[in-house]
């Protein structure tokens, strides 16, 4: 008999285009649903078309508005459900807030609880209002959930060395999300100019779209190049006047977001792709374009920080456009070396892919 895994999160599967949700956290609880009885609590209302492969999901129905209503109905319908038939382990995709109610429920019911960090987790940057490490009290919620849960899971040791730095003091299981070697493969397209570079995010202050551009521009001022944005807009058209402001109209593209596994048509297309966040926990999209035989090209977060990316790719500190569009530079004209990093990066990727995320997550969660 599997053993039953109830999965929390606070949305991801169905929503967004074509209710394709967060396509990663999709893929691994389906490939969990192969050896765990799996049942998903989402705080996010589904939409009635989505069925999903081989597990149960609840969520709130979408009349039901008020945030604190339907954490009351999640809980109550995990418990009812938990009285009918056991479960045999709690797990949560985010660690915050939906985490700490994972942890308190385990605690509860005596049930061996798990709580991964994504993304804000990790984050402190006051200046653009983002991340849960501003805030005292809440920086302490994060914390105690990490520190108490059984099993705790990151995504980068990026994640870690941040925590770390905050008090935590525990075993933690580092599984990237790796890329789906059935929706991505390489090309390994011979570097000609113009050099073509790719950029996949939401347009929104802690991707800093605004570094981007004037990386590109460091570039553009010394050969030609073309840049590729592909993402929703959440910025109102800030990055669209910047790239007006500097003339660079002719040679940057905006293109609307497109499903998942439509974006290998730009990863081929690419010879680079290139990431300015501030701040990542590992960033899905530099993993799949890895996958696809590009060169990544990042500020030092997520899993590209100076523990790793430098191996693989281009490194820069956040902000430092000119650093990062030098190096750029300077690799293009170094093209052995250009061609070893991304070769290496694709090795990563290839050893590091979706099937070696589920099955270790699935071993981790066993265990626990």
């Amino acid at each position: 008999m599997k053993r039953r895994l109830a999965i929390f999160m606070h949305g991801g599967i169905s929503g967004g285009i074509s209710s394709q949700g967060f396509p990663k956290i999709v893929q691994i609880v389906e490939g969990l649903s192969d050896n765990f009885d799996v049942r998903v609590y989402s705080l996010r209302p589904v939409e009635q078309e989505f069925v999903p492969k081989n597990y149960q999901i609840y969520a709130p129905p979408s009349t039901l508005r008020i945030k604190w209503l339907r954490w009351i109905y999640v809980i109550a319908t995990f418990t009812t459900q938990h009285l009918k038939r056991k479960h045999h382990i709690l797990y949560s995709f985010w660690a915050f807030p939906v985490g700490f109610m994972v942890v308190l429920l385990g605690l509860i019911f005596n049930i061996p609880s798990g709580v991964s960090v994504l993304g804000a987790e990790t984050a402190n940057l006051p200046e653009i209002n983002y991340g849960h490490l501003r805030k005292p009290w809440i920086r302490k919620l994060v914390l105690w959930t990490c520190q108490r849960a059984d099993i705790f899971v990151a995504v980068s040791s990026y994640q870690v060395d941040i925590l770390k730095r905050y008090g935590l003091n525990r075993e933690v299981h580092i599984i990237p999300f790796g890329a789906d070697k059935r929706l991505f493969y390489p090309l390994f397209n011979k570097l000609a100019l113009p050099l073509k570079i790719l950029h996949v995010a939401n347009l929104t202050e802690v991707k800093d779209q605004e570094t981007l551009i004037k990386t590109f521009q460091v570039i553009l001022s010394q050969i030609p190049a073309k840049l590729r944005i592909v993402g929703p807009d959440f910025f109102e058209g800030k990055i669209q006047q910047i790239v007006k402001d500097l003339a660079l109209n002719d040679d940057v593209e905006f293109v609307a977001p497109v499903l998942h596994q439509r974006l290998l048509t730009h990863f081929h297309w690419a010879d680079c792709f290139m990431l300015t966040s501030l701040s990542e926990g590992q960033n899905n999209s530099i993993t799949e374009a890895m996958m696809c035989g590009l060169l990544p090209v990042s500020t030092s977060v997520g899993s590209m920080d100076w523990s790793f990316g430098e191996e693989v790719g281009i490194v820069a500190n956040c902000k430092d456009y000119n650093t990062l569009g030098n190096k750029v530079i300077g690799l293009y004209r170094r093209s052995d070396e250009w061609d070893r990093k991304r070769r290496t990066a694709f090795a990563w990727a290839s050893t590091h892919d979706l099937i070696w995320t589920v099955e270790h997550l699935k071993k981790v969660l066993y265990n626990g």
